[in-house]
């Protein structure tokens, strides 16, 4: 949303080391999730891959997955 952006860009100029840190986990089918962090200059991981990838130390205790 247009609020969330604002938030995001207010976020990134007062707080530029912090924002620089930032990571979002985002769906791999959320177009608008990636687009606001390509936008925005925010790396993404996607939630499927950490899914996949703590599984083995996670086992069925994440969603049930």
């Amino acid at each position: 949303s247009k609020d969330s952006e604002d938030k995001a860009k207010k976020f990134k100029k007062y707080y530029p080391d912090d924002f620089a840190r930032l990571i979002m986990v985002v769906s791999k089918s959320s177009t608008d999730a990636k687009t606001f962090c390509e936008t925005l200059g925010i790396p993404v991981i996607y939630y499927e891959d950490l899914r996949i990838d703590f599984k083995a130390i996670l086992g069925t205790h994440w969603e049930g997955k």
